[in-house]
């Protein structure tokens, strides 16, 4: 059964402005540990990308919860990782026993997350 559905879109160049402004204190704010240190290996084109596929899935996610962002629930309570297959899932306490799917794209100047939440 589904619980919550969530989209959230981002202007990429927002993000790539926020990186530029406050760096890593605004990605440590952000993104958890291990989410930066993968981001850290790409190059200064895909990391702008990576950076705002993930802010959108917190965001996403958040949504699908109910919650929002600040409700209990923090940017850093999210993590957006790739299954063997590369695939982007999410880990979150938050989520208990339930399922969390995860969709990312973007083009151009947009990414976009959408994020469904079931019972297991």
């Amino acid at each position: 059964m589904i619980i919550g559905i969530g989209c959230d879109i981002v202007k990429i160049s927002r993000i790539a402005g926020l990186l530029k402004e406050y760096g890593m204190s605004f990605k440590k704010k952000i993104f958890t540990e291990s989410e930066i240190n993968l981001g850290e290996k790409l190059d200064e084109l895909l990391q702008v990308s990576y950076y705002a596929k993930r802010f959108a899935a917190k965001e996403a996610f958040s949504k699908a919860l109910g919650t929002g962002i600040g409700n209990g629930l923090s940017f850093l309570d999210i993590e957006v990782i790739n299954n063997e297959l590369g695939a982007p899932k999410i880990n979150c306490q938050k989520l208990g026993n339930k399922l969390a799917h995860l969709s990312l794209s973007d083009e151009q100047e947009f990414a976009i997350a959408y994020v469904i939440i079931e019972e297991k």
